[in-house]
């Protein structure tokens, strides 16, 4: 099937651009929502580690620095957030659905790379 709209193709490199950005924004957004969910859960080291490692990858993916190892790691984070002991359920923010979809941009993202705009070195 023939492109309906082939002078878009010129501006593919910034697809992997919007989605760095719109799962740094996820990221910053899970610290923030970890952050003011001030329970028991988030005064303990795990909570912290946690607001701490959300923060500086949503840091890494904003800025685009070292896009692939940030999605590797975030893919390891966001996959280990589905075996979060019952006892930590106020840790995970977000729903299975919206995990799933930054778990599926992660992988994108780490198989293409960072698109435009990032300092990054290729797996």
């Amino acid at each position: 099937m023939l492109n309906p709209f082939p002078e878009l193709l010129v501006y593919s490199f910034f697809a992997p651009t919007m989605l760095r950005l719109a799962v740094g924004l996820l990221s910053f957004y899970v610290a923030y929502a970890t952050w003011k969910n001030s329970g028991a859960e988030t005064k303990l080291y795990i909570g912290w580690a946690n607001i701490a490692a959300n923060a500086i990858l949503g840091g890494m993916f904003l800025i685009g620095y070292y896009t692939q190892w940030a999605a590797l790691f975030a893919l390891v984070f966001w996959i280990a957030s589905f075996f979060v002991p019952t006892k930590y359920r106020a840790l995970v923010t977000l729903s299975t659905g919206t995990r799933l979809l930054a778990i599926a941009i992660l992988f994108s993202l780490l198989l293409s790379g960072a698109g435009a705009l990032a300092y990054d070195l290729h797996l």
